[in-house]
This record gives C-alpha cells, sequence and structure tokens, in this order.
C-alpha cells in the first residue's frame, strides 16, 4: 500500500514507486505534493480509481501509471497538468475517457505511451501527434487501417517524430509501405510481433537507427529484400536491426550484393544455414555485435570469417 503520510512532504519534487508490488488504491493526498515533477507507480498491483486530487500536480512533467489494476476514467480536465511531458497508461484495460480534450489541449506533451485501449482514443491521439517525439501503441489490436486514419496525411504526422512502437498489433507490410512516406524524422520503428510476411523494397527512412521486425512471419523469399539495404531500404545508418524469430534461411551467394552499415544485427532463432556467413561478408563494414542463435548451422564457419569481419565483438 502506498504510504498517505508521503503527501506530508510538501516540498518533494521526484517520487518513484516502481516494480514494488504495491495494492490498494492511490491516496488522494499525494495531491498535496504541488512541487513534484516527477510521479511513477508502474509495475504494481494497484487499483480503484485515479484520484481527481492528482490533477493538482501544476508543476508534474511525467507521469506513469501504468501497468496496475486501475479503473474508471481519467479524471483530469482541461487545465490539469499544464506541464506533463510524458504520459505512460500501458495496460490499464478498464480505463475510459471521460473529457477527451484534456489530452488534446495538453501543450507540452510530447512522448505517449498507452496499450491495450480501445479504439475510441484513435481520434484524441489523432490530435496530440503533431506536437509528440514519442508514441507507443504497442498490443492495441491495431489493424493496417487503423495506422492509415492516424496517419492519413503529412499534416497530421508530427514532423518531429522520431519514437515509434507498434509492436504486438495486427499490422502488415501495408502499414510500413505507408510509414516510409512520413519517415523523414523517425529514429527507431519497432514492428515486432506482428503480421508482416515479406520485407518491403525501395522504402525510404534516411533517419532510422533501429528497426524491429522480431517475431512476424518473414519467410526465405523475403531474405533478399535485406540483402541490399543500400538501395531498397533507404537508411544511412542502422545501429540496431532485430529480425530475430522469423522464418529466414540463406542458401545461396548470389543474393549478396549488400554494402551497408549496421552495427548490431540479430537473426537469432530462424532457419539459417552456414550460407549466412558469405552474405554476411558483403552485407555491412561497421558490423559489432551478431546473433545467430537457435539457426541450423552444420559444419565449420567459412574460412575469412575472422579477417573479413574484424570489427565485431560480440558473436552469439
Amino acid at each position: 500500500m502506498i504510504p498517505y503520510q508521503l503527501g506530508n512532504l510538501s516540498q518533494l519534487e521526484y517520487l518513484s514507486l516502481e516494480r514494488n508490488s504495491l495494492a490498494g488504491a492511490i491516496p488522494s493526498q499525494l495531491g498535496r505534493l504541488t512541487h513534484l515533477q516527477y510521479l511513477a507507480l508502474s509495475d504494481n498491483i494497484i487499483d480503484g480509481q485515479i484520484p481527481y486530487a492528482l490533477g493538482n500536480l501544476s508543476q508534474l512533467q511525467y507521469l506513469d501509471l501504468g501497468y496496475n489494476s486501475l479503473s474508471g476514467a481519467l479524471p483530469f480536465h482541461v487545465g490539469n497538468l499544464p506541464m506533463l511531458e510524458t504520459l505512460k497508461l500501458n495496460f490499464i484495460l478498464d480505463l475510459k475517457i471521460n473529457d477527451g480534450k484534456w489530452l488534446s489541449t495538453l501543450t507540452s506533451l510530447t512522448n505517449f505511451a498507452l496499450s491495450g485501449f480501445s479504439h475510441q482514443w484513435l481520434q484524441i491521439i489523432n490530435k496530440l501527434l503533431p506536437k509528440l517525439i514519442e508514441l507507443r501503441l504497442s498490443r492495441c489490436q491495431l489493424s493496417d487501417n487503423d495506422i492509415y486514419s492516424l496517419f492519413h496525411s503529412h499534416s497530421n504526422f508530427s514532423t518531429s517524430l522520431t519514437i515509434l512502437d507498434l509492436s504486438e498489433n495486427m499490422l502488415t507490410l501495408s502499414t510500413f509501405h505507408l510509414l516510409s512516406n512520413f519517415s523523414i524524422t523517425l529514429h527507431e520503428l519497432y514492428l515486432s510481433k506482428n503480421n508482416i510476411m515479406s520485407f518491403p523494397l525501395y522504402l525510404s527512412f534516411p533517419s532510422l537507427v533501429i528497426l524491429d521486425l522480431s517475431y512476424n512471419n518473414l519467410a526465405s523469399s523475403t531474405f533478399q529484400g535485406i540483402s541490399n539495404f543500400g538501395s531498397k531500404l533507404k537508411v544511412l545508418r542502422l545501429r540496431l536491426c532485430n529480425l530475430s524469430d522469423n522464418n529466414f534461411h540463406a542458401t545461396s551467394p548470389s543474393i549478396m550484393n549488400s554494402s551497408s552499415s549496421v552495427d548490431i544485427l540479430v537473426l537469432s532463432r530462424n532457419l539459417l544455414t552456414l550460407a549466412i556467413f558469405h552474405w554476411i561478408f558483403n552485407f555491412t563494414t561497421n558490423l559489432h555485435t551478431l546473433d545467430l542463435g537457435g539457426n541450423l548451422l552444420e559444419g565449420p564457419i567459412p574460412n575469412g570469417f575472422g579477417t573479413e569481419m574484424r570489427s565485431i565483438e560480440v558473436l552469439s
């Protein structure tokens, strides 16, 4: 249980009680902490409704209530939490909206995370987009049509959006194509655990540094798609490319025509054979970490791997 006496710490600016197995309700006395700038209560078993008194925290910049058993509606109204920059409401499954205008008028909000929401949120999220830097909508049962409704034009896609997490939804290659049209500032793109069955060709992500396509249904025929990042998937520098837990297998060196720059390449738990090493020779010259665990590797690692791949620091 969260001690209600914490409300007596009138000068408190930072309060983090994450991952403590705390039960019971959020005490309304926390609304007295008018100097509070950071409040994180996620990953507990807190239940009940969010108290109206939290709307008094006019200096609050960070609020994370996710991964609890809270119910009811967001109690905040226009004018509450005017300084809020980060709002995380992951997996509060019974959460409802009383005043949708409140979210759309949060002029300082740049980071927003919401999981397991009902589709009544889509219109509100659409209004938030032009000012967001980070948007996380994992495990929301989103379809390609939902993404089209969010990003239907350049005007409503944030020109500052750098992190987009759409993992654990029902998205296909169509969403990947759509996002490439609005990707000028996108640095991190997470599409893990969707239903992407082929690799996108001739798409442009000029600022992308992290790409996660793990746990999809990418098949062997699509492996040629990732063999030429330079001309097909246009990225300048990928720090991390995660393609684990798909159905890739590389059987022919004929697909090896790539020259790109990737620091960390994760291809674990696929159907790869030793041919993958020949492909990697031509894939990148800056590879630091290579994960090939859980594949079908059998026999000697090809001669020349050690001399060709001198940049590798971690090999699994």
